[in-house]
């Protein structure tokens, strides 16, 4: 019984340097947290980037991380670090087609999808939602 504890802790060390974190892979850590704005291959993603940064009081408002995703990068309000493989999965779960935005709720559902951005569409949708409405009553 001594030895339990010593045993237990090394396994856990191990485990721990076997599967190093290599930060956000897909967007399951964020259900249930925060709601999700994603742009697929969209052709102005600066312009995007703009958008967001100009209503960010709206976004942190309504707990939303959006995600700008392009070729070989991938633009964000969240901070920490993106996975290797967060665009093939993020491709793999909702099939996202080019210059489509999605909207992702807290449940981590697709809401609505948008051809051009339209904050104010996403943000009327996203305060019609329950969950939002308790949110502003509390």
């Amino acid at each position: 019984m001594k030895y339990l504890l010593p045993v237990l802790l090394f396994l856990c060390i191990a485990e721990a340097h076997s599967n190093p974190t290599s930060g956000l892979s897909n967007l399951k850590p964020l259900e249930w947290q925060n709601r999700i704005i994603i742009a697929n291959a969209v052709e102005h993603p600066q312009e995007l980037v703009k958008k967001f940064a100009d209503s960010a009081y709206e976004m942190n408002d309504r707990v939303i991380i959006w995600f700008i995703i392009q070729e070989q990068q991938v633009l964000t309000n969240y901070a920490g670090h993106i996975a290797d493989d967060f665009m093939d999965n993020i491709h793999k779960r909702y099939q996202l087609n080019p210059r489509e935005i999605v909207l992702i709720g807290k449940d981590g559902g697709v809401k609505s999808s948008q051809n051009t951005l339209d904050l104010k569409a996403f943000f009327s949708e996203i305060d019609a939602m329950p969950m939002r409405i308790q949110e502003m009553r509390d």
